[in-house]
C-alpha cells in the first residue's frame, strides 16, 4: 500500500531540518490499519524517506496516544523491521516511534540512542532491541499490552519501562536491565486483565533498578535468570503471584494497593529474600501450604513500616542465621503472631517458624487428659546440626492472653515423648516492667518444637480455662459473675465467702458444663448483712474424677479490689479523642501511658476523674494506674 505524504516535499524537506519526530501511519478513513515497513536501503536514519516503504517518513499525530487510553485504541499501525532490511533502524535525541504493533526480525536491530523514546502496544522481539547509554540524556521504552523476547533486548541506563502488560521472555531470548537510573514500571492499569513478568530464556535484572509490580512475577523451569542484590522489586495491587524457580530476589517491598484491600502475595514456590523485605502491607500466602520464605544470613526485615495485622507471612519462615536478636514476621492471615529468637552476638544456626492456630491444630499436640492453655501455638525448629540454643519469645497481644497480667504468663513446649505440655518457665516479673508484647523464656534453650503461651492460673492439667470471675456489689447484694472458654469432664463449681480470707463457708453449688469448647457464663447471687466489711468471694472447680482447681479471689465491701475501683472508657476511642479516667479513691493515684511495647509515653496523677486526649499512631495504649504496690493496666484500643 502505498503511502500518501500528508505534507508537500518541500515542507516536509524543511520541517525535517528544524524538528525530527518519528511517527507511525494511523487508521486511514475507513478505519483500516496501515502495514509501515523500514527497509534501511540507503542507511539507519530514520528521516531519510529512501529508507521507508513508499519513499515516505510515516506519520501519526501523538494526539491519539494521549487520548485513547486503554488497550486497542493505541497507535492502529504495525512497523516491520524484515530480514530483508539493508540497514538497522536508529532513533536518535528526540526521535520518537508511536506504534500500535512493533516486529523485529531474527538479525535486524532497532537502536533508540539517548533522548529517544519507543511507545508500542504489542511488541514482538525476534532479533535486537537495545539503548545506547548516555550519561545525559536517557532513552523511554513503553509496552502497553506486551513485550515478547525471542531475541535480546538489552536496555541499559535507560530512564524507564512502563509495561502495564505481558512481559515474556521465550526460550532463547534474553532481557538484560542494566544500571536503570529510575524504574522499571510492571503495573496493571484498570483496563488489563492479567500481568505477569514471565521467563523461560534469559532475565538479568543490574543494580540500581526497581520493579515495581501490579501483577505476578512467573519464572519457568528452564529459564536462566539473575537479580542484582541491589535490585528493588515492589509488589502493589490486590493480588500477586510469584514463581521464582530458585533464584533470589533480593529487595522485596508489599505496598498497599490502590483501591485499599489488603494485598495478597501467592508464593508458587520457595522464595528466598536475599537483601531485605519491607512489609508496609501485604499478606504472604502459599499456594499448597508446603511455601517458604527465606531469608538468608545477612537478609534483614526493613523496619521503616514494622510487619502487622495487615503484613505477614502465614507460610513457613526460615532464617538463615542473625545477630543478637530475630523476629519471624508470622500471622494468621488476620492477625499478626511474631516469634522471636535471641542470643548475644552472631548466630550461624537457620531456623524455621509458623504460626497455627486452633483451627490447624494437630491432635496430637493433646495429650491425655489436659489441654493447650492457649488456642494459638508456634512450631519453632532448627534445620542445621548442633543448633545453638536462644531464648525464645512469644507476642501474646491477639491471643486470648492480651491483657493477662505479664507476670502471670510463662512459655510452654510440648514434650512429644511425655506426651504432655512442659513449662520452660518466664522471667521474673520483675524483670519485664511494664506492659511487654512479647513473654519469654527463662534462659536459652536447646530443645524445639511446639511451643504456646500459658497463664499459671489456669494449670496444664486441670480441665478448665477461665476467662473471667468477678464480683459486683448493690448495696447488700453482691453479683458473682464468671465466663470459661473451654471445659473439659467438668463436674461442677463451688462458690465460697469468707471474711478473713481462712476459714469459707459455701454460697452455692454451680453445675458444670462437662465437655465445652465454646464460652459459658455462670451467675451466683449473694446477700451480706454488712456493707462496710470486706468480703472475699473464691470459685473453685471439680472434674468427674475428683481433681480441682480454685482462682485467684475477688473482693468487694469497704477495701473493694483496685480493678473495681477504676474505669477508662470509651474503649475504643477515635484517634485525636479523649477518654476518661476515673477512680473511687479519696487519693490521688500515679497514672502511666504506655506505648503497645511497654515504653511510657506520659505520666500524671488522677484525682478522681479527668479527661485525657489520645494522640498517637499507636493502635492501642494502655492505661496504668498504681495504688502503693498494687497496679492495675487498662487496654484501649485506638481506632
Amino acid at each position: 500500500m502505498k503511502i500518501t505524504p500528508k505534507y508537500s516535499i518541500a515542507f516536509l524537506l524543511l520541517f525535517v531540518l528544524v524538528q525530527v519526530r518519528v511517527f507511525a501511519q494511523k487508521t486511514n478513513t475507513e478505519g483500516q490499519v496501515v502495514e509501515i515497513i523500514w527497509n534501511g536501503s540507503q542507511d539507519s536514519n530514520f528521516n531519510n524517506p529512501m529508507n521507508w516503504s513508499g519513499d515516505t517518513i510515516p506519520d501519526i499525530s501523538m494526539g491519539t496516544y494521549i487520548a485513547k487510553n486503554h488497550a486497542n485504541e493505541f497507535y492502529p499501525s504495525i512497523l516491520t523491521i524484515p530480514s530483508n532490511a539493508v540497514h538497522n533502524l536508529v532513533l536518535k535525541d528526540h526521535e520518537e516511534i508511536f506504534i500500535n504493533q512493533l516486529t523485529i526480525a531474527s538479525g535486524k536491530t532497532l537502536e533508540v540512542q539517548g533522548g529517544g523514546t519507543l511507545r508500542t502496544t504489542q511488541c514482538t522481539v525476534n532479533g535486537k532491541l537495545i539503548a545506547t547509554q548516555n550519561t545525559v540524556k536517557k532513552s523511554d521504552f513503553t509496552f502497553n499490552q506486551y513485550l515478547h523476547v525471542n531475541g535480546i533486548v538489552d536496555l541499559p541506563n535507560i530512564s524507564s519501562i512502563w509495561s502495564p502488560g505481558d512481559i515474556e521472555i521465550n526460550q532463547g531470548g534474553t532481557l538484560n536491565i542494566d544500571n536503570c537510573a529510575l524504574t522499571m514500571i510492571v503495573r496493571r492499569p484498570p483496563w488489563a486483565d492479567a500481568l505477569h513478568l514471565s521467563n523461560s530464556g534469559t532475565l538479568s535484572i543490574s543494580e540500581k533498578t526497581r520493579i515495581v509490580t501490579g501483577g505476578d512475577i512467573l519464572l519457568n523451569n528452564n529459564s536462566n535468570t539473575t537479580i542484582s542484590n541491589a535490585a528493588q522489586i515492589t509488589f502493589e495491587n490486590s493480588k500477586h503471584s510469584i514463581k521464582s524457580n530458585g533464584v533470589h530476589f533480593p529487595i522485596i517491598t508489599l505496598k498497599n494497593s490502590k483501591n485499599g484491600d489488603i494485598p495478597q502475595i501467592t508464593l508458587e514456590d520457595n522464595l528466598v529474600i536475599g537483601n531485605s523485605i519491607l512489609f508496609e502491607k501485604g499478606i504472604i500466602i502459599g499456594k499448597t501450604g508446603s511455601e517458604t520464605l527465606t531469608l538468608t544470613n545477612h537478609a534483614t526485615i526493613n523496619t521503616t513500616t514494622i510487619p502487622s495485622d495487615n503484613s505477614h507471612a502465614t507460610v513457613k519462615v526460615i532464617k538463615e542465621g542473625f545477630t543478637d536478636t530475630f523476629t519471624f514476621p508470622l500471622g494468621d492471615g488476620t492477625k499478626y503472631h511474631p516469634i522471636k529468637i535471641s542470643k548475644s552476638g552472631d548466630v550461624s544456626t537457620t531456623y524455621e517458624a509458623q504460626f497455627k492456630n486452633n483451627k490447624l491444630r494437630d491432635n496430637s499436640l493433646t495429650g491425655s487428659g489436659q489441654d493447650i492453655a492457649a488456642n494459638e501455638y508456634w512450631v519453632l525448629n532448627p534445620t542445621t546440626q548442633n543448633p545453638e540454643s536462644v531464648v525464645v519469645s512469644l507476642y501474646k497481644l491477639n491471643t486470648e492472653f492480651e491483657t493477662t497480667d505479664q507476670s502471670k504468663l510463662d512459655v510452654i513446649e510440648y514434650d512429644r515423648q511425655a506426651n504432655q505440655w512442659q513449662s520452660d518457665a518466664h522471667r521474673p516479673a520483675t524483670s519485664r516492667g511494664g506492659v511487654n508484647a512479647f513473654v519469654d523464656t527463662e534462659r536459652e534453650i536447646t530443645e524445639f518444637g511446639e511451643f504456646t503461651l500459658h497463664n499459671e492460673l489456669i494449670g496444664t492439667n486441670l480441665p478448665v480455662e477461665l476467662i473471667s470471675f468477678k464480683a459486683t456489689q448493690n448495696n447488700k447484694e453482691v453479683d458473682l459473675t464468671w465466663a470459661t472458654a473451654t471445659e473439659i469432664n467438668s463436674e461442677k463449681f463451688i462458690v465460697e465467702r469468707s471474711y478473713d480470707a481462712r476459714h469459707w463457708e459455701v454460697v452455692k453449688e454451680v453445675q458444670g458444663a462437662g465437655n465445652s469448647d465454646v464460652r459459658v457464663d455462670y451467675e451466683v447471687e449473694d446477700h451480706i448483712n454488712n456493707t462496710n466489711e470486706k468480703v472475699y468471694y473464691r470459685l473453685t472447680q471439680f472434674d468427674f474424677d475428683g481433681q480441682s482447681e480454685t482462682f485467684d479471689m475477688v473482693t468487694v465491701g469497704q477495701n473493694e479490689s483496685l480493678d473495681n475501683m477504676v474505669s477508662v472508657f470509651p474503649d475504643p476511642v477515635h484517634r485525636g479523642g479523649d477518654i476518661t479516667i476515673s477512680t473511687a479513691s479519696d487519693e490521688a493515684l500515679p497514672v502511666r501511658i504506655l506505648s503497645i511495647d511497654g515504653k511510657e509515653m506520659d505520666h500524671f496523677d488522677l484525682d478522681h476523674q479527668m479527661s485525657y486526649r489520645v494522640n498517637t499512631q499507636e493502635h492501642m495504649i494502655f492505661v496504668e494506674i498504681a495504688n502503693g504496690s498494687n497496679k492495675v493496666i487498662k487496654k484501649v484500643i485506638v481506632e
